[in-house]
């Protein structure tokens, strides 16, 4: 079966991991996050790197293969990965709505350090509490910025709804969803209406964020 085995390049900005005939490249810092990750999830306190290195392989590999087979349908206007928020959002939404979960992100691209993924079975390694479809929280504030694909969006709204109509307590969810001129579904279900806050400005003039 053989283990994974880290290297990294001679200007020390790239890490490259190999397993048997196969070697992933990752950027340093990218590299040093996941560890980080994986040492907040405390599934393997032991640190085993040769164990580590092996999950993050398999981590690398998984999501090359998403990517690739995504490669055509990122073409269409009505399917796409989701976009990056920019830093300034994320602490704006710690800071005014104490939101410290993704629904939807990856080791790769998370910011807070709890979040939903699409492949729990190796993303769990590194703090991924599984599918959003089956995290079924009962209170708390939660950032979604899910994929641009309208079937994910309009499933995610139903699965937020049942949540809410499912609880007593304070649960919010800021939602992030394209902007798009001519989408096949209706921008929210109707059911959504009853849980839409009104939109609020927040930041100074010259970097103002709507919600």
């Amino acid at each position: 079966r053989g283990t994974a085995q880290a290297s990294y390049s001679a200007g020390g900005r790239m890490c490259s991991i190999t397993y048997m005939d196969s070697t992933m490249s990752i950027n340093v810092s990218h590299f040093k996050k996941l560890e980080n990750l994986y040492a907040q999830a405390e599934i393997d306190p032991a640190g085993d790197d040769s164990l580590f290195h092996s999950r993050v392989w398999c981590l690398m590999k998984r999501y090359k293969m998403l990517r690739s087979s995504m490669t055509g349908k990122l073409q269409s206007e009505n399917f796409g990965l989701h976009a990056a928020l920019p830093r300034k959002a994320f602490e704006l939404l710690n800071r005014k709505f104490h939101v410290s979960f993704e629904c939807f992100a990856s080791p790769f691209n998370c910011y807070f350090s709890q979040f939903c993924s699409a492949f729990p079975d190796i993303d769990c390694y590194f703090g991924s509490r599984g599918s959003f479809f089956d995290f079924k929280p009962k209170s708390g504030s939660f950032q979604a910025n899910p994929p641009f694909s309208e079937e994910v969006m309009l499933a995610m709204a139903n699965h937020m709804i049942g949540l809410l109509d499912d609880t007593q307590d304070a649960l919010m969810f800021v939602v992030f969803i394209p902007d798009w001129q001519k989408p096949t579904y209706p921008r929210y279900p109707p059911s959504c209406g009853n849980h839409l806050l009104p939109t609020q400005r927040y930041g100074a003039a010259k970097e103002r964020h709507e919600l």
